[in-house]
């Protein structure tokens, strides 16, 4: 990058602490690693050093760690701009403490904390000084958000990191482990309580949604180290992650890099011992910038199986891949999908994964380049099924479009006309020439569910040929993706899907110096017998917050990740996402058996819902898509904007894990009157 970027950093590494932690070996890999990452920002991406601040050892004391983030948004000087990047880095101990009351949860659960270099000295008033805890942090990026913008990163090399913003297991590596267990965690329990003052509600004008876009995983993206139970280690005077890391980032210019590809990319090297893990609402933007790049395609890894001389697709029936499916192969560097390589089909199809079948007159793949395979033809069950009257305008059309060599294919093998409109998902009629109105059906996915039609006006003209004919694909992926349904018995009918009305839970922090809202269910449960059935009378109803419990009573630990389908505007959003992480590595596992999940509210770090009927309509419609499995996978594939706007944008015997997965359906209906309760048997 020739110019300089607008980024601000704050970098701390602490390789010396004022008291010494017992059975704790010394580190002295922080300090190295945060002036690795000065010195990257400053020779490859160009940032001034009056744009880095540095907090070294006994410089990194608990308040001044909490005061150089408070000045990040308190900004005196006024040189940081709305969206300008802003990256946190921070190496050296962490650990876990017991909560403070207030943010105590069922089952019982410690909280993660980074530990300042003071940490366990005794204060100017004999009090011994806590770790600055996960929620503490969290408050601090949501309060720079609020004022400077999303686009913040951080990054944490230490234990316990993977929910720095939201037990170790033993290991015999020889690594110096960046992790202490302090003595007093009730005794700091108590301490963090006293910071933390419950007031009244003071009156507020109408929340709207966006008053609930910077909490948690929403206000920054987090790349930490390894998931909770793990060790963060370091040899040769550096942490093993933040090598890794900077390998990537020296290697890859950052305006060509997703969040959410770091730990996938070839370039990233391997951790021993260590699942390092991706965090946030926004992953699928680049690098240090607000911008998201394309929608992904839907794409996976090609292993070969030795044992089994075959090779293997690392994508499989949970992503609505079938046996008629075909792909392309392309270079994992090739990120516009410019020279596909050759084509495989699906032979056995599993879970996660299928064994591809060469085309005829092909033996061997060379793998030596990672490559990666982008489904390009979806089965008979993908189609997009479209009606036309006889005599409309929009059948020529179509043909013409579907007969220029540089639309083709966006409707080859996704799109198909049908001649009666009950085998319709839309009907597509001409209101004057080569302006268009989509008719849409609300597809029926649960009993007693009700349907309505949703209509959508697009001019062709000014939207442009090219992004006109993109609508298609995207038109064809929502009904394809909403359809798909697999109800797997040993977990769905274990699974309690839970919705409440949130409200807000004022506390006063007096480290951080203001007034935080907390969020609490408020009420019963609105989801009756799989359905949520709510009265949306005006815009204040549209601003309150909702938030989503899931229950698992299942006997297997779950990766959720939970989807909203809008049938109105056809976009769908991620609610909620299992970390990301790398190759066979493990994420943490967010719905543990006995536990609950928890969406909009507690620890977890998700931003709440908030719904709005759309188009002063009078009844909406839409559809939670939940997605459960035992193992990690990646479904960011599935969101899309709206397609009707152009858009810029885990030697002794260890009982073998069950590779299943299900989805649960719940629609959501919004009406604007008085609210008529679905029929429900």
């Amino acid at each position: 990058m020739g110019e300089k970027i607008r980024l601000f950093a704050l970098l701390i590494g602490i390789n010396d602490y004022k008291v010494p932690f017992e059975n704790t070996l010394p580190i002295s890999g922080a300090v190295p690693d945060a002036f690795a990452f000065k010195g990257y920002l400053e020779k490859y991406l160009n940032v001034p050093s009056s744009q880095i601040n540095m907090l070294i050892n006994e410089q990194a004391t608990r308040n001044n760690i909490i005061n150089a983030l408070k000045a990040i948004w308190e900004d005196k000087e006024q040189r940081i701009e709305k969206d300008d990047a802003i990256f946190l880095y921070y190496a050296g101990h962490g650990t876990q403490i017991d909560p403070p009351k207030e943010r105590r949860v069922e089952p019982p659960q410690q909280i993660q904390a980074i530990v300042p270099h003071d940490c366990d000295s005794l204060d100017s008033k004999g009090s011994r000084v806590p770790p600055i805890p996960d929620y503490m942090l969290e408050i601090l990026l949501s309060k720079i958000a609020e004022k400077k913008g999303d686009n913040i990163t951080a990054v944490f090399d230490c234990c316990h990191s993977a929910s720095a913003t939201r037990s170790i297991v033993p290991s015999h590596d020889e690594g110096i482990t960046r992790s202490v267990k302090l003595k007093a965690t009730a005794a700091y329990a108590d301490q963090l309580s006293q910071e933390i003052t419950t007031i009244q509600p003071a009156v507020r004008s109408v929340a709207t949604s966006s008053k609930y876009s910077h909490r948690g995983l929403g206000s920054h993206i987090l790349l930490s180290a390894c998931e909770t139970s793990e060790e963060a280690k370091e040899d040769n005077r550096h942490g093993r992650f933040s090598t890794a890391l900077l390998g990537l980032l020296k290697e890859v210019p950052a305006d060509t890099l997703r969040y959410s590809e770091i730990f996938h990319h070839p370039k990233f090297a391997k951790i021993t011992g260590q699942n390092p893990q991706c965090e946030g609402t926004h992953v699928e933007r680049i690098l240090f910038n607000a911008k998201v790049l394309p929608s992904q395609r839907k794409s996976f890894d090609i292993s070969f199986d030795a044992k089994e001389h075959h090779y293997i697709v690392h994508g499989g029936s949970i992503h609505n891949i079938s046996l008629d499916s075909e792909f392309g192969l392309f270079l994992k560097t090739d990120f516009n999908f410019a020279t596909q390589l050759g084509t495989l089909c699906v032979g056995k199809l599993l879970p996660f994964t299928f064994e591809a079948t060469l085309p005829k007159h092909t033996s061997t793949l060379d793998l030596s380049k990672p490559m990666i395979a982008t489904q390009t033809k979806f089965g008979t069950q993908g189609c997009l099924h479209f009606y036309t009257p006889p005599k409309d305008g929009f059948r020529k059309f179509y043909a013409k479009m579907a007969q220029t060599p540089e639309l083709a294919s966006y409707f080859y093998q996704q799109v198909d006309r049908v001649e009666e409109s009950k085998d319709a998902q839309v009907e597509i009629q001409t209101v004057v020439k080569n302006k268009f109105k989509f008719t849409m059906t609300t597809p029926t996915m649960v009993p007693n569910q009700v349907a309505i039609t949703q209509t959508q006006v697009v001019d062709a003209d000014k939207m442009g040929r090219k992004c006109f004919a993109g609508m298609f694909p995207k038109i064809a992926h929502f009904y394809r993706e909403l359809r798909y349904v697999n109800i797997e018995p040993k977990i769905a009918r274990f699974i309690g899907v839970e919705l409440y009305r949130l409200r807000d839970k004022q506390v006063f922090n007096k480290d951080v110096g203001y007034a935080e809202d907390i969020l609490v269910p408020d009420g019963p449960n609105l989801c009756v017998r799989g359905i949520i059935d709510l009265h949306i009378p005006n815009e204040e109803a549209e601003g309150k917050p909702y938030g989503i419990r899931l229950v698992n009573k299942s006997a297997f630990d779950l990766y959720a990740n939970v989807y909203h389908f809008d049938t109105h505007d056809l976009s769908i959003s991620c609610l909620a996402a299992a970390n990301v992480t790398y190759n066979d590595h493990v994420s943490d596992i967010p719905l543990k058996k006995g536990g609950r999940l928890c969406i909009g509210f507690g620890p977890a770090g998700y931003e709440p819902k908030t719904f709005q009927i759309k188009d002063k309509l009078d009844l909406d419609i839409g559809f939670l898509k939940i997605y459960l499995s035992t193992k990690f996978v990646d479904l960011s594939y599935l969101q899309q904007p709206t397609p009707f706007v152009v858009t810029r944008a885990i030697s002794s015997f260890v009982r073998p894990t069950q590779l299943i997965w299900t989805n649960i359906v719940v629609p959501v209906i919004l009406r604007r009157k008085s609210i008529r309760p679905v029929e429900r048997n």
